[in-house]
């Protein structure tokens, strides 16, 4: 699976109920709480809210609505068989991040969802489903990991290639 956003073409905007920008603000490199979808191709919220890694946030020109890209977080680390995605363990890091817990950012789950209620939640405590954002030298190793994953993409397209 691609790191890329999948599309959002099977998801009708006027179903959701989108925040306010201006109450409820977004910036890439938030952790937000999320009901993550389990479908990545025919999203629709998940059952179960999680942390999730905003990558990318827009707003379509003809109204207010916000769209982001947001990454599944989970605390199943397997650090030894994803070595490429973004794990958040140091507790400074984790406290600024807003994580409960040791979180791996799986950067080859990555779907763009409405900034909608419905799929980003409120936290106790917390004013809009923004609980953190990545400290100074997770947002480093975030630039380093997905730079080693597109060298990675070119090498093995490389390889692919009959010459």
């Amino acid at each position: 699976m691609s790191s890329r956003p999948l599309g959002r073409a099977k998801m009708s905007a006027d179903k959701w109920n989108f925040y306010n920008v201006a109450l409820h603000p977004v910036r890439i490199c938030d952790i937000v709480w999320c009901r993550f979808p389990e479908d990545l191709m025919h999203p629709k919220p998940g059952p179960k809210t999680r942390p999730g890694l905003v990558r990318a946030v827009r707003r379509k020109k003809d109204d207010r609505q916000i769209w982001i890209s947001v990454t599944y977080g989970t605390s199943k680390l397997k650090t030894e068989t994803r070595p490429l995605d973004l794990f958040v363990m140091n507790a400074e890091d984790m406290v600024t991040a807003g994580l409960p817990q040791a979180t791996r950012f799986d950067l080859d789950a990555c779907v763009n969802l409405p900034w909608a209620s419905e799929f980003f939640e409120i936290r106790n405590m917390y004013k809009t489903p923004v609980v953190g954002r990545l400290a100074d030298r997770s947002r480093a190793r975030l630039v380093r990991l997905l730079d080693l994953r597109l060298q990675h993409q070119v090498a093995s397209t490389l390889d692919d290639d009959d010459y």
